[in-house]
């Protein structure tokens, strides 16, 4: 399991460390011998979208507030993605999760079975880790598009 919190300075880096009753390492101090870490702290600024590539589940911060961290970084590595139940001001999650690629949790307990099911129904965690591609590919240009529109 990995973390990538928002804040990495050192007293919030120790606080999560000390939350866990695990085996943990950061990022920045990590080695060989370092590797049967259960859970990676990533501790440094810029490596989040290129780290999702080893991920199997995306749940991303957010959603509990007035908005939600980028759902488009891991999605494009095929992997399904949670977050909380306020995204409806963001069309890419508004689509996703409408297209089964994304998924929305409310509480511990929808957490806590959405994890349960994508981490124990291969078809489920399959279709939504596809569908997630899928969008991903189905969108490639867009920014290109936009700027026609702009400046046509």
């Amino acid at each position: 399991m990995g973390f990538a919190p928002h804040e990495i300075d050192k007293s919030n880096i120790d606080r999560i460390e000390k939350l866990l009753d695990v085996k943990v390492v950061r990022f920045s101090a990590f080695t060989p011998e370092a590797a049967d870490a259960r859970v990676l702290i990533i501790d440094n600024i810029g490596m989040l979208s290129s780290a999702y590539k080893y991920a199997y589940i995306a749940a991303i911060g957010g959603g509990f507030g007035k908005g939600i961290h980028n759902i488009l970084e891991p999605a494009c590595w095929k992997i399904p993605v949670i977050f909380g139940p306020n995204f409806e001001n963001f069309r890419e999650a508004v689509e996703l999760t409408a297209e089964k690629g994304a998924i929305s949790f409310d509480s511990y307990e929808s957490f806590s079975g959405i994890m349960e099911k994508l981490t124990s129904d291969e078809v489920f965690y399959m279709s939504a880790a596809e569908t997630a591609g899928k969008y991903i590919a189905r969108n490639i240009g867009a920014t290109e598009i936009i700027l026609k529109q702009i400046f046509r």
